[in-house]
């Protein structure tokens, strides 16, 4: 089993135990990393003439999309990552994908967590997703959505690779409040701290501008499945990295083909083999900077100015 204590053994007893062994079928032998866990962050360097502004723009809008009706912003996380994966055919290929993801965050300036930790970003490999998305489904739904009415829809496994997410708000004075339909939500004072339910709404304070309102959109958790018998094909180096998008961003579809080199396109349909790349780009790394630099409290527009500005920065310095 990985690293730390599951998140899941804190919501829900029952899916506790499915994260505590009730096996799932593992990826195959034949899947290997293409480098060793901890070795340095490698990445393929987009090459070409000039990218245009307007490119890079249409890049950072095609991801870095307002993911919540509940708040106008783009999601990330404030509080230290704990990675958990489970489910390959080795712990030292689980270790692999867990340590792979700490890194590319590490590199992105984002706080990342010591084990043993409550795990907040857990990772499952099984050749039966949809039926363990059932179990899940009746015995622990919030770990797929704050919604119940919704959870019959949204536990459908359609992509290779999936993620769901728990998000909350956070207000200019540390209270952070999740998203959930039936309890309203739960609250702490900072992003750190203890969660309780809700009894009643509390008063959120907010900046009076409509350029920055001071509320953050902050991830509490994210859950990432992968059907082993659609990614065994592939080796595990570029799986982790996608699965390190998915972890580090909110991705708003899972098979949109981006406009830039991006393993974010592994999978994406209609997508040339120019634009899928074997390992995390100057751009996505660039990209994640952005987003953990920007400015949380800020508009859409304003968040999605800054990362761009980040990527082009980065593709300034490399002559494009």
């Amino acid at each position: 089993m990985a690293r730390g204590v599951p998140a899941a053994c804190a919501l829900a007893g029952a899916v506790a135990f499915i994260f505590c062994g009730i096996a799932t079928a593992s990826l195959a032998q034949t899947v290997q990393p293409n480098k060793p866990a901890g070795s340095d962050i490698e990445t393929v360097t987009v090459t070409g003439e000039r990218i245009p502004a307007e490119v890079i723009h249409a890049f950072v809008q095609s991801y870095a999309r307002t993911a919540s009706s509940s708040l106008d912003k783009i999601t990330r996380w404030k509080k230290p990552i704990c990675v958990g994966t489970e489910g390959l055919s080795s712990e030292d290929l689980n270790q692999f994908v867990t340590e792979r993801i700490e890194q590319i965050a590490a590199q992105s300036g984002m706080p990342v967590g010591v084990h043993p930790c409550k795990l907040n970003v857990e990772i499952r490999f099984t050749s039966s997703p949809q039926a363990f998305l059932d179990q899940v489904r009746v015995e622990g739904p919030a770990l797929l959505t704050p919604k119940r009415s919704q959870v019959a829809d949204v536990a459908v496994m359609r992509h290779p690779i999936q993620a769901w997410y728990a998000t909350g708000i956070e207000d200019r004075d540390g209270t952070l409040i999740l998203n959930d339909e039936e309890s309203v939500g739960f609250y702490g004072s900072g992003s750190g701290g203890n969660l309780s339910p809700l009894n009643t709404v509390p008063t959120m304070h907010a900046e009076g501008s409509l350029l920055r309102t001071g509320l953050q959109s902050e991830m509490a958790h994210v859950f990432v499945v992968a059907d082993s018998g659609k990614t065994g094909d592939f080796r595990l180096g570029p799986i982790a990295d996608y699965v390190a998008m998915l972890a580090l961003s909110q991705a708003p579809s899972f098979d949109e083909c981006r406009p830039l080199p991006s393993i974010t396109n592994l999978f994406a349909a209609g997508c040339g083999e120019a634009l899928k790349p074997v390992s995390v780009t100057d751009t996505d790394i660039a990209f994640l900077r952005g987003l953990y630099n920007m400015d949380a409290g800020a508009n859409l527009l304003t968040q999605q100015s800054g990362i761009a500005g980040e990527i082009e920065k980065v593709m300034k310095a490399k002559g494009f």
